[in-house]
């Protein structure tokens, strides 16, 4: 069963705590009645989506729905907005492009680097004498 979250006012709720009290069921059971009630009545006139829209329009500036500005925008608008999206993913995508050719670059010079460690650390090798045998022995005379 899938659980959904929803904004309600707070009026809204007393009347349905009121309702659901009388019915001696949760305010859950209630809100999952009235959603199936409503989905089977067939009854487009009491369409939430359209009383939401209208009671938005009276509502401040401030607590627009983009989800409401989304569905009230135009084709061209939407158009638009494709646009400016494809274009964004294509800066970032140049960006990621250039980012990793750093990245490629820093990891070739790591590379070269290690190699010339390698070769320093081999011409060190042959260049230190042979170690000493029981070197902490040095203070015993040999008979």
């Amino acid at each position: 069963m899938a659980q959904i979250t929803a904004t309600i006012p707070e009026d809204v709720v007393k009347k349905i705590d009121v309702s659901a009290s009388e019915k001696g069921i949760s305010r859950s059971k209630w809100v999952a009645l009235a959603i199936e009630t409503y989905l089977f009545s067939g009854n487009p006139e009491s369409d939430p989506t359209v009383r939401y829209m209208a009671a938005d329009a009276s509502l401040d500036q401030s607590h627009k729905d983009p989800l409401h500005d989304h569905m009230t925008s135009t084709q061209s608008d939407v158009y638009l907005e494709q646009d400016h999206l494809r274009e964004e993913v294509k800066r970032l995508m140049h960006e990621m492009e250039g980012k990793n050719q750093v990245i490629k670059l820093q990891s070739d010079e790591i590379s070269w680097l290690r190699g010339e460690c390698a070769k320093m650390t081999d011409h060190m090798i042959i260049a230190l004498p042979p170690p000493r045998q029981h070197w902490w022995e040095f203070w015993r005379i040999k008979t």
